[in-house]
C-alpha cells in the first residue's frame, strides 16, 4: 500500500505553481487569500482525489489497478484518506452504501478476470464487503432459481465457487438477489448481502 506524502504534494505544487486547486506552501499551509487556515490534511475529497491522480501522472506512485494509497498517512481512523486505484477512473473513496466506513467500490468485481475475494484484507478497515463478477452473479442466481423450482425446503443453501483455483463456500437466500458479498475472514465464505 502506497501513502501519498506532504513531500509528494510539495513536489507536485512545485512541478506546477500555476495549477487551478489550492496552492500550498513548503509546509503544506494554504497561501490562497480565502483560506490560509487550509492544509493538505483538510482538503475536500475533490482536491484529494486531483492531487492523488496527479501523483500517478508525474511518476510519483506507480499503483496497480485495485491497489489502494493512504492521504497523507496509513495511520488514520478506520478507512479514513483510503483511496483506491482504477486504471481507467484514477483513484476513487470507499464505497459508503452499506457501511458508513466504506468498503471497496463496486467498480472492482471478485472473480476470475478481476480479483480474490481476500486481495483488500489487510488494506480495508472495519468490513470485508466486495462485489462479485457477472459470472458468479448469474452462477448464483441460476442455482437459486433451480432450488426454487425444486421448492427445497431450506431459505438458505450454499453453493462452491471455484476462483482462482480456490474453492470458496457461497450462501444463497432462496428470496434474495444475489450481487454483493461479505468476505468472512474467518473461513471464506462469501455471503450474500441485500440491501
Amino acid at each position: 500500500m502506497s501513502v501519498i506524502t506532504r513531500e509528494m504534494l510539495r513536489q507536485l505544487w512545485y512541478a506546477d505553481p500555476t495549477n487551478t486547486v489550492k496552492k500550498y506552501d513548503e509546509d503544506g499551509d494554504s497561501i490562497d487569500d480565502d483560506d490560509s487556515e487550509e492544509n493538505w490534511t483538510e482538503m475536500d475529497d475533490e482536491e484529494m482525489i486531483v492531487w492523488a491522480n496527479r501523483a500517478v501522472h508525474q511518476g510519483l506512485i506507480k499503483p496497480n489497478h485495485g491497489d489502494t494509497i493512504h492521504w497523507i498517512s496509513s495511520d488514520r481512523y478506520r478507512n479514513e484518506g483510503l483511496m483506491f486505484w482504477s486504471e481507467t477512473d484514477g483513484f476513487m473513496f470507499p464505497w459508503t452504501k452499506i457501511d458508513d466506513y466504506g468498503s471497496v467500490p463496486p467498480h472492482f468485481r471478485v472473480g476470475e478476470h478481476g480479483f480474490r475475494p481476500d486481495h483488500w484484507l489487510d488494506r480495508v478497515d472495519h468490513n470485508c464487503i466486495v462485489f462479485l463478477s457477472d459470472a458468479i452473479v448469474s452462477t448464483l442466481e441460476n442455482t437459486r432459481l433451480e432450488n426454487a423450482k425444486m421448492k427445497a425446503s431450506d431459505i438458505k443453501f450454499y453453493i462452491s465457487i471455484e476462483i482462482y483455483g480456490r474453492a470458496y463456500r457461497v450462501g444463497v437466500d432462496h428470496d434474495q438477489p444475489v450481487g454483493i458479498a461479505y468476505h468472512n475472514m474467518g473461513d471464506m465464505t462469501l455471503i450474500p448481502c441485500h440491501f
